[in-house]
């Protein structure tokens, strides 16, 4: 399986790239071809760091589906 990526966005916007590794090499590949080809939806709510609090409260209810990217920028 290839990545790609822009090097130079990444590194201008400081961005970090993580990963994690579940099931073997063929569960991996089908799960990259459903991303792929839009079956899988990934929930991503985007949240000003001012938020945190509340952020932090809604995982310890179980609120939060998904995962949750704090923007440092509003």
């Amino acid at each position: 399986m290839e990545f790609r990526a822009d090097l130079m966005n990444i590194l201008n916007r400081h961005l970090t790239i993580k990963g994690t590794i579940l099931g073997n090499r063929t569960d991996y590949k089908e799960a990259v071809a459903l991303l792929a080809n839009g079956k899988i939806d990934i929930p991503i709510e985007v949240h000003g760091l001012s938020e945190l609090g509340k952020i932090l409260e809604r995982i310890h209810k179980g609120e939060i589906m998904g995962r949750v990217v704090l923007d440092t920028s509003k």
